[in-house]
């Protein structure tokens, strides 16, 4: 029975608990949608809601590796941003990139086709090529513990990590043909 006091949906929706943290935000609508009718009000925490890749890639099956991630900027690497990655086996660096934008704005590219025919990296982190100083980004690559090398024959599309390898993609002068 309702009273002058208590909200007038009080008798008729039953309490429903839902672990946001395990759930994005259309999956969240839906549920409660589907219970009420999809009339209900809904006032969740923003912070809750994000979508957060990482996390999704972990909840996928199959064999995972893990990869460092670092953007360099500079000749003597004056800035220096580490990520670390869990991400699918048999992955490509292009597609390690992907995931590393979605996981943390700062590492957002800009990718092209060259006249050759070949990807390249040309922005990243809001900063672009510059072929008047001769600045570049350029891809290197290393694994577990040894030295990264520069990969100018293949594309980011191309190369293929393995598990404790380590991507760097770094702005520096370079002479480029």
């Amino acid at each position: 029975m309702q009273t002058d006091d208590s909200p007038p949906f009080q008798n008729r929706m039953p309490p429903v608990m839902v672990n946001i943290e395990d759930q994005n935000a259309k999956d969240i609508t839906n549920l409660i949608g589907s219970e009420f009718g999809n009339r209900f009000i809904l006032n969740l925490a923003p912070k809750h809601l994000k979508y957060n890749p990482v996390s999704d890639i972990e909840k996928k099956l199959g064999p995972k590796m893990s990869v460092k991630y670092y953007l360099y900027i500079g000749e003597q690497k004056d800035q220096i941003h580490p990520l670390f990655l869990r991400i699918p086996a048999n992955i490509t660096v292009l597609d390690m990139m992907r995931l590393a934008s979605e996981a943390d704005p700062k590492y957002k590219f800009q990718a092209q086709k060259s006249i050759k025919g070949k990807l390249y990296i040309y922005e990243i982190f809001g900063i672009a090529n510059d072929p008047e100083d001769e600045k570049f980004w350029l891809l290197h690559i290393g694994s577990g513990n040894s030295s990264i090398h520069l990969t100018t024959k293949v594309s980011p599309d191309e190369v293929y990590l393995k598990n404790n390898d380590k991507v760097v993609m770094w702005y520096k002068s370079a002479k480029i043909n």
